[in-house]
């Protein structure tokens, strides 16, 4: 069964490409992005996206939660998944609304697949 886009959005490479390929292999199409810069770039181009998997804490001019707040005001609906090393970052971002999960890491691609399960409503998805 062919699903929507993903954009995962990871600076560290072997997380971000372990990650891409566990969800393509689930049927999502997976587009990468190494910082929030490369992200809103994307997030900015014609094709909308199904969720966001970003990271918290990457290098250039837009953080994480940066990201998703990109990602809402082009999508309000668009889930968006945020992972972090530290969970007080996350103060800052306020507090996650319902199309909203937080993932400590590290974590397991099969913890994405099962928020992003929950967030989209698909079948499995608890």
């Amino acid at each position: 069964m062919a699903r929507g886009r993903i954009l995962i959005v990871e600076d560290e490479e072997l997380i971000r490409v372990v990650l891409a390929e566990v969800l393509a292999d689930e049927g999502f199409h997976v587009v990468e992005a190494g910082s929030g810069d490369e992200a809103v770039g994307l997030l900015d181009g014609p094709d909308g996206f199904q969720a966001v998997v970003t990271d918290v804490h990457m290098p250039g001019a837009r953080d994480g939660i940066a990201v998703g707040r990109h990602a809402r005001a082009r999508d309000p609906g668009v889930p968006v998944v945020y992972v972090t090393g530290r969970l007080d970052a996350m103060a800052a971002a306020g507090p996650l609304g319902p199309g909203d999960a937080l993932l400590p890491k590290p974590y397991l691609p099969s913890q994405v697949l099962a928020t992003l399960r929950r967030l989209l409503r698909e079948p499995g998805g608890r």
